[in-house]
């Protein structure tokens, strides 16, 4: 079907788009988990991003540091590498992720529809 190319994309779901694939009790609560995926803390939106060589523990460090999406877009080598945790290659990884085009847009459609790209950082 084509619905989905990113996972950003799982936001711009209707009800009537599942509702074609499932019944409607699934739908609805597909469409609910997903409404709640839009508060988690940034540690786990930037782990969810798939970033190569971030795993959870480095995701809540770098939320912890940079408090929000925009602050780690901005970050150069020097600041993330700075870090307890982060070398060269983890740092190397983070930049050229958010220096992706494609990236760059699913992030933006993420904040388009409401997720959480700043301010909480626990969980």
């Amino acid at each position: 079907m084509g619905l989905i190319k990113d996972s950003s994309d799982l936001y711009f779901l209707t009800q009537q788009q599942l509702l074609d694939l499932r019944s409607s009790k699934e739908s609805s609560k597909v469409i609910s988990s997903i409404d709640k995926s839009k508060t988690r803390p940034l540690g786990k939106v930037i782990f969810a991003l798939g970033i190569p060589h971030v795993g959870r523990e480095t995701a809540q460090l770098l939320a912890k540091e940079f408090k929000s999406i925009d602050n780690l877009i901005k970050a150069d080598a020097i600041d993330l590498e700075l870090l307890p945790m982060l070398g060269t290659t983890a740092s190397s990884s983070i930049l050229g992720w958010f220096r992706n085009p494609n990236n760059q847009r699913m992030v933006e459609k993420l904040r388009l529809v409401g997720v959480n790209l700043g301010g909480e950082t626990s969980g």
